[in-house]
């Protein structure tokens, strides 16, 4: 697990991830596919997702400079566990 806002790297490079958004101040936590994001937002820099996300959920501290500034953490949790396609295969005659 790391913090979006310490690594330089896009949504793109991580294809079916979830990421957890958490903010101590609003007290919110969410979790999203990175996938789903993308779809929403386009490709962007991690750094980014926490200006977009707390854009999102209408947080007035996001753009500030002050001691007042947000609380919202960013972070890659893992891979999304999906359930794998049955393969059938043809039984030779």
């Amino acid at each position: 697990m790391f913090t979006a806002a310490k690594h330089q790297s896009y949504l793109s490079d991580y294809k079916g991830y979830r990421l957890e958004a958490t903010c101590a101040y609003c007290r919110r936590h969410k979790a999203y596919a990175t996938d789903d994001i993308r779809e929403k937002i386009g490709d962007c820099q991690l750094d980014g997702l926490k200006t977009a996300i707390g854009t999102v959920w209408g947080c007035d501290r996001v753009y500030s400079v002050d001691a007042d500034q947000c609380g919202l953490r960013v972070e890659i949790t893992g891979k999304i566990n999906k359930t794998p396609e049955i393969l059938t295969t043809k039984k030779p005659r």
